[in-house]
């Protein structure tokens, strides 16, 4: 390639250029990136390898995390306070985890080859061109990703715009005491501003429900990230990812839960079951999602009254796979494991119902 000193990248093209200018460029890779790249390789999603990527790049990396010896006082609370604010730690948001959920979810997602790593610092800009579909190239494209969709390539774009990667990389140290971990950490306007514009670009683009499986993505890169710091700069790696950034993409996964009702399937032998109990029995859900999601599934298929007791995250110390939701839902009605009925879906689920004693029924088809 030809050098060019109008190249510059991504990052410093931003903060000296107006938003709109940016986010030309951006629309521009995207655009690109989906009929020159994306489309003509698309192939289906292939099960095994959604499988091993959920096994390699995020159950493997949780477990580096949660055996790093620098993190492991961490691991032990269950919130941790970044720079003055309270999040629950990354042990206590087993829920983003969940195998069942993210298969199904990732199964939809579109296959093609992909560039790998779209950050924001492998984005390279030309200050002397004014068109915007000829002012930029792409650097450094990495493989081994496993599950190639174009979604990993957004998550990536996200955890630039979303998570601050590049600022965070330009932070010089952080500080951790007991359960408190600071550091100064410089947020951006211009990227908030691109944020919004590029999230509107894949909504438009993906779907909602595509939208969510990006996000999921995003934090799977930070998952993918945080064992690379524990290797190269142990004094910075309490950052990488923070309970902070996982909590942001679960609040904005929270935000659009509600769009996705439109694909959600009724377990329709499940439902009779329920119907058949309501007269003779207490029902209960016990779920690791939110109250606002909760509810909101519930109230868009009909049945939220059907429940006498609902226990979301929210109202337990410990998520499953412990039994803690089930054994507060049965001292509730007064009942013990032999009259204990549990409909399970999830691994951690079946795990926690199992500890209770109680009789277990897992819907692992519907």
């Amino acid at each position: 390639m030809t050098y060019s000193g109008s190249a510059v990248g991504l990052f410093r093209y931003i903060h000296s250029n107006p938003p709109g200018k940016s986010a030309a460029i951006l629309r521009s890779v995207l655009r690109a990136l989906d009929e020159q790249l994306y489309r003509p390789t698309a192939r289906p999603a292939d099960p095994e390898k959604i499988e091993e990527y959920l096994n390699k790049k995020m159950d493997a990396n949780l477990e580096k995390i949660r055996d790093a010896r620098i993190l492991k006082e961490l691991w032990n609370y269950d919130r941790i306070w970044i720079n003055g604010r309270s999040y629950r730690n990354l042990k206590e948001l087993g829920c983003l985890f969940d195998h069942n959920a993210l298969r199904t979810l990732f199964a939809a997602d579109p296959v093609a080859d992909i560039h790998g790593d779209l950050t924001v610092e492998n984005i390279i800009c030309r200050t002397d061109v004014e068109n915007p579909d000829k002012a930029w190239y792409i650097i450094d494209p990495n493989t081994g990703n496993l599950h190639d969709s174009p979604y990993l390539d957004y998550g990536k774009l996200l955890q630039s715009l979303h998570g601050g990667y590049e600022f965070m990389m330009m932070t010089p140290r952080c500080t951790v005491q007991e359960n408190h971990i600071d550091f100064q950490l410089t947020r951006s306007a211009a990227y908030d501003t691109l944020f919004e514009a590029v999230c509107d670009d894949l909504r438009a683009r993906c779907g909602a429900a595509g939208l969510h499986s990006i996000l999921a993505h995003e934090l799977i890169h930070w998952l993918r990230l945080m064992p690379y710091k524990l290797n190269k700069d142990k004094k910075r790696a309490p950052m990488f990812p923070s309970a902070e950034d996982v909590e942001r993409v679960h609040d904005l996964k929270k935000q659009y839960y509600a769009a996705n009702m439109d694909i959600a399937r009724k377990n329709e032998a499940l439902f009779v079951i329920l119907e058949a109990l309501r007269p003779t029995h207490y029902l209960a859900v016990i779920t690791t999602g939110s109250r606002q999601n909760a509810t909101e599934m519930l109230d868009h298929f009909h049945c939220t009254d059907w429940f006498d007791l609902i226990l979301t995250q929210e109202d337990v110390v410990n998520n499953k796979p412990d039994p803690e939701g089930y054994l507060k839902a049965m001292a509730h009605f007064g009942v013990d494991a032999a009259h204990t009925m549990i409909f399970e879906d999830s691994a951690p689920g079946l795990a926690a119902a199992r500890a209770t004693g109680a009789s277990v029924f897992a819907c692992n088809q519907f």
